[in-house]
């Protein structure tokens, strides 16, 4: 029996392992450190929600094997990269007792060049932790000496890969598609979730099947997606500031996917008093610290798998997130669905000859997908005008 769900997001933590077992070289090694956990969140059939820590992968990537190498680098890089490591300064590396946890020989094939399909030999490195990789890129790349082998400088494959993705490519898993757990092979956990999903397993990583989005696996989960706008009262002629101008109310449906039209939820949490919204629940606040952490508490129960609205990344996400600090009110900034994990937010900007540069905002909401129609009308104004000349 196999636990299946459609996959929604992916991030990682550092959690802490318990005495694995590595091998540098010919030499294996024992110790208890810290190491990247893997966090898929997703929907079975059931609609019920779903986080899996999965454990145990690492990240990698490749050197070539220098042509006429007459010493078997495998021993002797693993040491000298981890020492050099420990010199560079890296914050990660002084988590880990040992940085290079893996090296060995593999003949692979670069889609660099024209090779006619023949294969080299590389060096397959493997680190104790994600973020070790770029500074062993940048070591690898500047040269580095290795005892009874000399300085030599690598060029280096597969190095820029996002440790979410690496993994995404090594199991077969798509964004929205869907995932296995055989049955034996991952485990429940019962009184100690970290999350407000319904369901949280630990599986090992290499035990997860992913499908092509054919045949019975390009259906749809019944996921939840939540849709809001918000009002602010602000002065007259003014636009409305977070610092400032109050949030009078905010506006929810839920609805769940594949099922009919009608939505499941459908209320207006406003302050002070409104008149009656028919088919809709007016819930009244006397104060906007009770309005906002009323919605919160709505908006985590429900439990959305999904986001949406119109300009909620630029606007109304940010204005909630900014009103809550100009407020005082601490708790809010929880929308994600890590337990006691704060809603961030940073600058992002986007530049490109067809679009120009557009710059937003990118708020982390672990494990509920954002999407805001804002984006999406303008990319189709943008397709339209094309057409147009």
């Amino acid at each position: 029996m196999c636990a299946a769900f459609q996959l929604t997001d992916v991030d990682y933590l550092l959690g802490e392992i318990p005495e694995p077992s590595a091998r540098v070289g010919e030499s294996p090694v024992r110790w208890t450190q810290k190491q990247a956990v893997l966090r898929l969140y997703g929907v079975n059939d059931a609609g019920n929600s779903i986080l899996a820590y999965a454990h145990n992968f690492m990240r990698y990537f490749y050197v070539p094997l220098p042509p006429g190498a007459t010493v078997d680098l495998c021993n002797l890089m693993g040491p000298a990269l981890n020492a050099a490591l420990r010199e560079s300064g890296n914050a990660q590396a002084k988590l880990v007792p040992i940085c290079v946890v893996g090296i060995r020989r593999v003949r692979k094939q670069s889609v660099w060049g024209y090779h006619f399909k023949e294969t080299a030999d590389f060096i397959q490195i493997t680190l104790a932790l994600p973020d070790l990789v770029p500074q062993a890129r940048r070591q690898l790349e500047k040269g580095i000496n290795i005892p009874n082998a000399g300085y030599k400088q690598f060029a280096t494959y597969e190095s820029s890969l996002p440790y979410t993705l690496r993994f995404m490519v090594d199991r077969n898993l798509r964004g929205g598609g869907w995932l296995e757990l055989p049955r034996s092979l991952y485990k429940i956990r019962v009184g100690e979730k970290t999350s407000h999903c319904q369901l949280e397993v630990d599986v090992d990583a290499g035990a997860i099947i992913g499908h092509d989005p054919e045949g019975p696996w390009a259906r749809m989960a019944p996921m939840r997606i939540l849709s809001f706008d918000i009002e602010c009262a602000g002065r007259k002629g003014h636009f409305p500031k977070a610092e400032i101008d109050p949030v009078i109310q905010i506006a929810s449906c839920v609805s769940l996917q594949g099922a009919p039209a009608t939505p499941i939820i459908k209320n207006v949490y406003t302050l002070n008093t409104c008149a009656a919204i028919a088919g809709a629940q007016v819930v009244s606040h006397a104060t906007e610290k009770e309005l906002l952490m009323g919605w919160l508490q709505m908006f985590v129960q429900s439990d959305p798998d999904i986001i949406t609205g119109y300009n909620i990344i630029n606007f109304d996400l940010m204005y909630l997130l900014d009103r809550a600090r100009a407020l005082g009110v601490r708790d809010f900034p929880f929308l994600g669905r890590i337990r006691n994990a704060a809603t961030t937010v940073k600058n992002s900007k986007f530049e490109s000859k067809a679009h120009g540069i557009r710059e937003s905002k990118d708020i982390k909401i672990e494990g509920r997908v954002q999407f805001d129609w804002s984006a999406h009308t303008r990319s189709q104004r943008l397709r339209l005008d094309h057409s147009n000349h």
